[in-house]
């Protein structure tokens, strides 16, 4: 039998018998995996602390008939304190719903890994305002899934130089006012959009913003989501930030 080593974050736990667990992990070398863990759910199991949401881990698995089965693992941080912070946990829960739902098993993505892990540090820090992490994240995710916004110069002529305009889902991204009459961007939500777009995650704590803009464009990603994706995310509707 052949074993693999792989690093990963717990997205959902499910009870598969009176012992037993599913864990969904999103990895580093296969992406999203369905995992049997024999025993978890006896207060002794040896891999109790290994098999709960939001655990990251080194895993050692072997592959099963039908989906790959725990050896062994090795914890590097729990995320356990979100649990003690009702937002957080909202939010985070949110954040491994998204990617769950949105991402097919074993369709590899080490960016989707590293964002997830990134936030999560970001979270549990509570050193970035929530809505704004949660902005950046739907904005940085889509991007990863092939669903990039424009936001850059105009989807019709090109034009940079945008002041005003309509962000378009159909269009994929924004139109300039002199390719259309309707607008529903002034210039400093451009401006963030622009800025959404380029920044490094770990450059959040250091952001002036607008909780009127990021507020609109949550709303904006929001909508953008569900003409590309069709997914419905549960926690949304619990999300009070």
């Amino acid at each position: 039998m052949s074993y693999f080593k792989v690093q990963g974050v717990v997205l959902k736990v499910r009870n598969y018998s009176d012992y037993d667990k599913i864990i969904t992990i999103f990895t580093d070398k296969f992406g999203k995996i369905d995992v049997l863990c024999n025993g978890a759910r006896k207060t002794k199991s040896k891999v109790l602390h290994l098999t709960q949401q939001f655990c990251f881990g080194e895993y050692i698995i072997s592959k099963g008939k039908d989906m790959y089965i725990l050896n062994s693992g090795a914890l590097n941080n729990s995320f356990q304190t979100l649990l003690t912070d009702y937002e957080k946990l909202m939010l985070g829960t949110y954040f491994l719903e998204f990617i769950d739902k949105s991402t097919e098993i074993e369709s590899k993505n080490i960016y989707i890994l590293a964002l997830l892990l990134k936030t999560l540090y970001i979270l549990e820090s509570g050193v970035v305002n929530l809505k704004l992490l949660k902005v950046v994240f739907d904005f940085k995710l889509i991007s990863l899934l092939g669903y990039t916004p424009q936001v850059i110069k105009c989807v019709i002529c090109g034009n940079i130089n945008i002041n005003n305009g309509l962000f378009s889902n159909e269009h994929g991204g924004i139109i300039c006012s002199n390719c259309t009459n309707k607008k529903n961007l002034d210039n400093n939500e451009i401006k963030f959009f622009r800025i959404i777009r380029n920044i490094k995650l770990e450059e959040l704590v250091k952001l002036n913003y607008d909780e009127k803009i990021i507020r609109k464009i949550e709303y904006l990603l929001k909508d953008y989501i569900n003409y590309y994706l069709s997914i419905k995310l549960n926690t949304q509707d619990f999300i009070n930030i």
